[in-house]
């Protein structure tokens, strides 16, 4: 459907041209799209918007900052990073907002209109929307345009996303690069943004990591050669180049640790192959992941330059293995364990009464941590005595919600109706914009009467989905809820008598073990509650 609409001049915006755009990209995705939608998950449109800006030249030399609401309705404002990132439009930090559509930014039509016409106009912010081919800086729009697009555009803004998801997989399929960035050790080609090439420079590290552990070398004392010849790390590396850097305690201080030696070693990529789908999100965020089994990841061999050789990769793995041969089996807290200074894994050490040190001061003292040891007994001892006090409160608490459901005077098929009524009062809302625009836009009502009712059906929208929301949490609470506190409670009290700790049980109830000193640990537990 099409309409032609006069353009009010006075609500065009008049965007000032910067010499430098600092973008911010925003990402949301509710409950209710991730099970409807899988194109429009936090990394598709991550890859969408990325993707965008490297293809316009203008955007080249861009800053980019990442907002991202995960698993929040598009009903209210009230969200994290959105507010976040218009503190920092006030700010001055960002001065371009890219999303995938007009809905990242909310549902609410009459909030939408406001934030582009308004709000945005006033802090000189240029907005990019893609699925609707909306660029306030190329060519701005009306609010009554914006009201079309809202109304008319969901389906080709679908349609868009899936093509995009499947074009990337087709690429990946046939081992074209489609990442943002490229593994150390390569760059991204300047004559094809989909291949990659070796960065010669990053690549004779990788290959000395490689010989080193080909010889024998464990990943400790190849970690200190290369302090000690004061070799670059991947993210100091990164940031001289002008491309960031990684989240580190101190970002202006790098040093080479066994984990990051590890790493290296243990990635496949050098061999020339494009390693893709290895992992999959599991929350907010890009760095809430899981990893997925091999057999369900994309490996396309021969797909860029060789930096180690097959044999070379192999060797060197067996030469890792074998070090590793007998010090884990018996490691119940294998990455638990950390030092509450500078935040790394403790090393464990001896297999007979093993201790747990920490192992950074081997490569630098900058973060001065603590020098004593930790005896693993003394942690097991610590944390079946924490046990008790962790099952007793926890179980406590799942009891009080069981007796608050037995008390409860709703019932399922009751909370069912009313969610059923609403849903039906939402639909009928939703139509009755239609119908006003449509008396708009054939001149059977004034504009100001159009905006005026359209405001009011969307309070009366956004009060009926608060009212939705509230109902459905109420019968997830009834329905699964009793059967989670049950399980809760039966598989907590199954630990109280517990006398020896196993690595299942450690990796149930534990999150991390940080320690402070010597007599000074602090158990984070895991959230087992329903």
């Amino acid at each position: 459907m099409s309409a032609k609409i006069a353009i009010d001049s006075s609500s065009v915006l008049a965007m000032t041209s910067f010499s430098k755009w600092r973008i911010g990209i925003y990402l949301r995705i509710s409950q209710e799209d991730k099970r409807a939608d899988e194109s429009a998950s936090i990394t598709n449109q991550r890859s969408l918007l990325r993707d965008y800006i490297k293809q316009r030249e203008e955007f080249s030399e861009s800053e980019i900052i990442e907002y991202v609401d995960d698993g929040l309705s598009g009903a209210t404002t009230n969200r994290k990073d959105y507010n976040k990132m218009m503190r920092d439009v006030e700010s001055g930090i960002i001065n371009c907002i890219i999303v995938k559509d007009l809905s990242r930014i909310g549902r609410n039509m009459l909030e939408t209109d406001e934030l582009l016409m308004v709000y945005l106009v006033e802090w000189n912010t240029r907005f990019i929307s893609l699925g609707d081919n909306y660029d306030s800086f190329v060519q701005p729009l009306s609010i009554l345009e914006l009201a079309i697009i809202s109304l008319f555009n969901q389906d080709h803004i679908r349609e868009l996303a899936q093509k995009s998801l499947s074009n990337r997989l087709a690429k990946i399929k046939q081992g074209e690069h489609v990442s943002g960035y490229a593994a150390f050790g390569y760059a991204k080609s300047k004559t094809n943004k989909n291949k990659l090439i070796i960065d010669n420079e990053a690549a004779e590290i990788i290959r000395f990591i490689f010989s080193l552990a080909i010889e024998g070398k464990v990943t400790r004392e190849i970690a200190e050669i290369l302090n000690a010849q004061e070799i670059i790390t991947p993210s100091a590396y990164k940031s001289k180049r002008g491309q960031g850097t990684w989240h580190t305690i101190d970002p202006n201080y790098h040093f080479w640790n066994d984990s990051m030696v590890w790493a290296i070693l243990a990635n496949e990529r050098y061999t020339g192959k494009l390693i893709s789908k290895s992992y999959t999100e599991q929350g907010q965020g890009m760095f809430k992941t899981k990893h997925r089994a091999k057999e369900d990841w994309i490996i396309v061999p021969g797909a860029h330059p060789v930096i180690i050789t097959e044999d070379e990769y192999r060797q060197a793995r067996d030469m890792r293995q074998r070090n590793r041969n007998g010090t884990l089996a018996d490691n119940i807290f294998i990455s638990k364990v950390r030092c509450a200074i500078c935040g790394h894994a403790m090393q464990r050490s001896k297999k007979y009464a093993p201790i747990f040190k920490c192992g950074t001061k081997r490569f630098t003292s900058h973060y001065n941590c603590a020098e004593q040891v930790v005896l693993q007994a003394d942690i097991e001892l610590i944390v079946l005595k924490s046990l008790k006090v962790y099952i007793d409160a926890t179980v406590e608490f799942e009891e009080l919600k069981l007796a608050a459901l037995q008390q409860s005077k709703e019932t399922k098929t009751s909370i069912e109706r009313r969610i059923k009524a609403e849903q039906q009062a939402i639909k009928l809302l939703e139509k009755s914009i239609t119908k006003i625009f449509t008396s708009m836009a054939s001149g059977d009502m004034a504009t100001e009467a159009f905006l005026s009712k359209k405001e009011s059906i969307n309070d009366s929208i956004a009060k009926k989905k608060e009212t939705l929301e509230t109902l459905e949490s109420r019968l997830t609470a009834l329905t699964t809820g009793r059967t989670t506190s049950e399980e809760t409670v039966a598989k907590l009290c199954t630990f109280r008598n517990l006398e020896k700790l196993d690595r299942g049980v450690v990796d149930y109830l534990i999150n991390r073990i940080l320690v402070h000193g010597e007599n000074d640990i602090e158990i984070v537990w895991n959230d087992c509650a329903g």
